[in-house]
């Protein structure tokens, strides 16, 4: 009986009854083979897209943080210049003029808490980061009584914001452009933001 029944069943998988049905199931097999293989490669291939496509969703924010950085570090840079040269031309003391001169730290403050901010090379970073925390400490300095004090924490801010603009700024807009130059490479923006 258990025999009749897999005899039965084994029907089914005939093709022909006579027998040949080898032909059937190598073409079976490789259509399945070749199914497989199919959407492991589709399946491979959209990763590699899909990886891609995040790379350069990346580097665009990057590329819009930066640009943001740089216009916002550029215009601190000239606001501490226009400070300097208020304060040597004497035109009072610097203690009733000083908050004129307020940087600003919008972008700054903002990209604290945001993971592409890693993004910016380390040693840019950490030169607008020096940058302001020690320049905060010479703005008071440059309100002390003691004129020798006030003119040195003069010096040291000019000397700091001359590096800032001859080392930093280029070298952030140096990386701006490599991003830039990537993501029009890629089609992935249309323009550059400054042209």
């Amino acid at each position: 009986m258990i025999v009749q029944t897999l005899r039965g069943f084994t029907r089914v998988f005939r093709v022909r009854p006579e027998g040949g049905n080898a032909e059937f199931w190598v073409s079976q097999l490789i259509v399945l083979m070749a199914t497989v293989l199919g959407v492991y490669l589709a399946a491979t291939e959209g990763f590699k897209l899909a990886i891609h496509f995040e790379s350069l969703t990346s580097k665009k924010d990057s590329y819009y943080l930066q640009s943001s950085l740089y216009d916002e570090l550029a215009d601190n840079v000239v606001t501490a210049e226009a400070l300097v040269e208020r304060i040597d031309k004497k035109q009072g003391a610097p203690k009733h003029f000083i908050d004129e001169y307020r940087f600003s730290f919008f972008v700054w403050d903002s990209i604290k808490g945001n993971n592409i901010t890693f993004q910016i090379p380390s040693d840019i970073l950490n030169d607008i980061r020096s940058y302001y925390f020690v320049n905060e400490d010479l703005r008071e300095g440059m309100t002390s009584s003691w004129a020798y004090d006030s003119n040195q924490a003069k010096i040291q801010f000019a000397e700091n914001t001359q590096k800032i603009k001859t080392e930093t700024l280029p070298a952030l807009q140096a990386n701006i452009n490599e991003l830039e130059r990537v993501l029009v490479e890629h089609r992935f923006i249309d323009r550059p933001i400054k042209q």
